[in-house]
């Protein structure tokens, strides 16, 4: 919603690489899973990798559950840190983590104890005004874009 991607002339391990761009710094901007099915009770791990553009270097993931059941987190994707994570509703358990691979990739985690059986995934780029509370919102921010590794979408029940 808000976003496009653009297939780029990059690889990540292989795989093709994505920019997410937003379409408006006035208006929110972001990908969507809609409807991942997990075990209600379970603790999961949802990562990505993603890398910063040379115009924007901030990542805003959340898992979501019945609107606004979610947890947030904000990455700095050139300093390789976590900003902020944010909690509403009913998952339990919440943590965030970014771990440095190579060549500007990160690889941002996201763990909740999924107090449901269906989930959205929900990411994107933002801007460092932004709180890991409103980072899909406008950003007052031209040409917002992060690369994403599609294909690294990765989702464990542990």
């Amino acid at each position: 919603r808000g976003a496009q991607l653009t297939l780029e002339d990059l690889k990540m391990d292989g795989e093709d690489v994505y920019r997410i761009s937003r379409n408006s710094a006035t208006t929110p901007g972001f990908i969507s899973c809609s409807n991942v099915d997990v075990n209600f009770g379970k603790e999961i791990a949802i990562s990505i990798r993603a890398k910063a553009t040379k115009n924007n270097s901030i990542f805003g993931f959340r898992i979501q559950e019945v609107y606004p059941s979610s947890v947030d987190a904000l990455f700095n994707l050139n300093t390789g840190k976590l900003i902020e994570i944010f909690k509403d509703g009913s998952f339990e358990n919440e943590s965030a983590s970014i771990k440095k691979l190579s060549n500007g990739w990160y690889e941002c985690t996201i763990k909740v104890q999924a107090n449901t059986a269906k989930m959205n995934i929900i990411f994107g780029p933002s801007s460092s005004e932004k709180s890991a509370f409103n980072w899909e919102g406008p950003t007052n921010t031209e040409n917002a874009s992060i690369y994403i590794a599609p294909k690294s979408l990765n989702i464990k029940e542990q």
